[in-house]
C-alpha cells in the first residue's frame, strides 16, 4: 500500500468514553487555545471504534519508509511543473536569483488583487537591492488596498534608504496609524525624525512606540535616544537600562549608556559600558563579515531562495491556490535541504488535511536535520496517535521527554495520550505532577486534575482545579468544572 493510499483511509480512533476526567479536559478546551487539549478534544469527540487499532497499526507499518517521493501523488513529485519552473533545482547563485524574479512575476500575475502578493515581490526585490522595483510593488499593493499598512512601511523603508526623509516620515506615520503594532515602522520613524533634528517629535513617536510595544528593547532604546538628544540624561539612562534589561544583547544601548554616564560624570559606569559595547560590537562585526562572505555563497543564497518560496506559499495558502502553496514549499525544501522552514510549513499543511503519510514523510526529513528537536518528536507522537499506532506514539513522546527532561511538554503529551487512549492510566498522575513542577500552567493543572480523577482521587482532582483557578480566576469554564466535580458522584471504588 502506498503512502497516498494510506492517506485516503479514515483515521481510526478509540471508542468514545465520557468520564469526569474527559469532561474536565474538554471543558477547558472550550476556552483554552492549547494544542494538546484541543487535539484531544477533536479526537475523542469524533468517536470511532476501538477495533480499528490493529488495522491502523498495520497501516503505519506499511507507511514506514514513506519518505520515498515515488510513493507520493504526481503533483507532489512535480512542484516545478505546478509552478511553471524548470524541473532542475537551481545550482548556481545566478540561477537562484533568476528563479526569485520569476517567482515575483508569477505571484503578482496569479494574485493581482492581493496586496500580500505584491508585498512578497517587493521584499524579494529589496533583498536584491532592486529598490525601484520594490517601490513599484509597494505602490501597487496600496493601489489594491489603500489601508495596507505594510505598503506604507515598505515605501518608508525605501524612501529612508534613498535619503528622502520627508517622504519616509509621511509614509511611516501612515503605517503606524493603520497598524500600531508595526514595530519596524515605529523604529524607523523615530530614527528618521532624529536624522531631521526633530527630537521632540521623535520623543513623542518613541513614547507611542513604547506604548504599543512595551516589551521591546528597541522601543525603549529609541525613546532613550530621543531623550538623549533633548538633554534629559537621567531619563535617557533609565530608558536604555530598560532596553538592556528586556534584551541584554541589544548592543547599541550599551554605547548610549557609556555616552550618558560620561556626561553625568559616572566614569566607572561609563568605562564598563564602553568595554561591554566594544566586546559585543566585535562579535557583531565578525558575524557581519561572515554574512558578507555568505552573500555569494551558494548555500546561503539557497536558504534565501527557500524563504521566498515559503512566503509565496503562505500567500497562496491564505488567498490563492493551496496546491501552489504546497508546490512552493516543496520547491523551497528541494532548494535548501538543510533548512526546516518549508518542511515545517508542509508538515502543518499535511496535518491540517489529515494526510498522515505525507506529514510523517516531512517529519522524517525534519528529524534527519534536527534529530534532537523534542518538538518534532511530540508532533510525531501525535500523528501516530491519530492513526492509533499506540506504541509508536508512546515511543515518540518518551523520546521527547528524554531529549528535554526539564520541559513540561513531553510529560503533558504523554498524559494526554494515555488518558485519551485509555492506556497506563496509573502512570498519568506522576507524569502530570512532573509537568506541573516544570511549568505550572492552567493546562498542566487541568491535565493533572483529569489524571487524578481517572485514578479515583477526587480530592486531588479538585485541588488541581483550584490551582488552575488561582492562575485564571475569572475563567467560567474552570469554575463550572469545579462545581461538577464537587457535585458529581465519586468514581466507583474511590477511597
Amino acid at each position: 500500500m502506498s503512502t497516498s493510499s494510506v492517506e485516503s483511509q479514515p483515521v481510526c480512533r478509540p471508542a468514545r468514553r465520557w468520564t469526569m476526567a474527559s469532561v474536565i479536559v474538554l471543558g477547558v478546551a472550550a476556552v483554552l487555545a492549547v494544542a494538546l487539549v484541543v487535539g484531544w478534544y477533536w479526537r475523542v469527540a469524533a468517536g470511532g471504534t476501538a477495533g480499528g487499532e490493529q488495522a491502523a497499526s498495520a497501516k503505519v507499518g506499511e507507511m514506514r519508509g514513506g519518505s520515498d517521493p515515488g510513493a507520493l501523488p504526481e503533483e507532489l513529485r512535480s512542484p516545478a511543473e505546478v509552478l511553471g519552473l524548470s524541473p532542475e533545482v537551481p545550482a548556481t547563485v545566478e540561477a537562484l536569483n533568476e528563479e526569485a524574479f520569476v517567482t515575483c512575476a508569477r505571484l503578482v500575475a496569479e494574485l493581482p488583487h492581493r496586496p500580500e502578493a505584491h508585498a512578497v515581490a517587493a521584499f524579494i526585490y529589496n533583498r536584491h537591492g532592486r529598490n525601484a522595483e520594490a517601490a513599484r510593488c509597494w505602490q501597487k499593493s496600496l493601489e489594491v488596498n489603500p489601508k495596507f499598512a505594510a505598503g506604507y512601511n515598505g515605501l518608508g523603508i525605501v524612501a529612508a534608504a534613498q535619503g528622502e526623509n520627508a517622504k519616509a516620515i509621511e509614509y511611516l506615520r501612515k503605517a503606524v496609524e493603520l497598524d500600531p503594532d508595526l514595530a519596524r515602522a515605529h523604529s524607523l520613524l523615530v530614527e528618521v525624525l532624529l536624522r531631521e533634528s526633530k527630537p521632540e517629535e521623535a520623543r513623542r513617536a518613541a513614547e507611542e512606540y513604547v506604548k504599543c510595544v512595551p516589551r521591546s528593547g528597541d522601543s525603549h532604546y529609541w525613546l532613550g535616544q530621543a531623550l538623549l538628544e533633548l538633554g534629559r540624561l537621567a531619563e535617557a539612562k533609565n530608558s536604555h537600562l530598560e532596553a538592556v534589561r528586556i534584551d541584554p544583547n541589544y548592543t547599541p544601548a550599551y554605547h548610549s549608556l557609556a555616552v550618558i554616564c560620561a556626561r553625568l560624570g559616572q566614569r566607572d559606569e561609563a568605562r564598563q559600558y564602553r568595554e561591554k559595547f566594544a566586546a559585543m560590537k566585535e562579535r557583531e562585526l565578525e558575524e557581519e563579515r561572515k554574512q558578507s562572505r555568505g552573500y555569494t555563497d551558494l548555500e546561503t543564497q539557497a536558504q534565501l531562495a527557500a524563504s521566498y518560496h515559503l512566503a509565496a506559499g503562505n500567500v497562496h495558502l491564505a488567498f490563492g491556490d493551496p496546491r501552489k502553496a504546497e508546490a512552493h514549499w516543496l520547491r523551497g525544501a528541494a532548494i535548501a535541504p538543510k533548512s526546516t522552514a518549508c518542511r515545517e510549513a508542509l508538515l502543518e499543511y499535511y496535518e491540517r488535511r489529515n494526510c498522515i503519510g505525507s506529514a510523517l514523510w516531512q517529519l522524517d526529513e525534519l528529524l534527519a536535520i534536527q534529530p534532537a528537536n523534542p518538538t518534532y518528536w511530540i508532533r510525531r507522537g501525535r500523528l501516530h496517535a491519530r492513526i492509533s499506532d499506540v506504541e509508536g506514539a508512546e515511543a515518540a513522546f518518551r523520546k521527547a521527554v528524554e531529549l528535554a527532561p526539564e520541559s513540561p511538554d513531553g510529560y503533558l503529551s504523554l498524559v494526554e495520550f494515555f488518558l485519551q487512549s485509555r492506556r497506563k492510566i496509573t502512570e498519568t498522575p506522576a507524569l502530570a505532577e512532573k509537568a506541573v513542577q516544570r511549568g505550572p500552567t492552567v493546562l498542566a493543572y487541568m491535565l493533572l486534575s483529569a489524571a487524578r480523577e481517572e485514578n479515583k482521587d477526587r480530592a486531588g482532582a479538585l485541588a488541581a482545579v483550584e490551582q488552575a483557578l488561582k492562575l485564571d480566576p475569572n475563567n467560567p469554564q474552570i469554575r463550572k468544572l469545579r462545581e461538577q466535580l464537587q457535585k458529581s458522584p465519586l468514581p466507583k471504588n474511590a477511597q
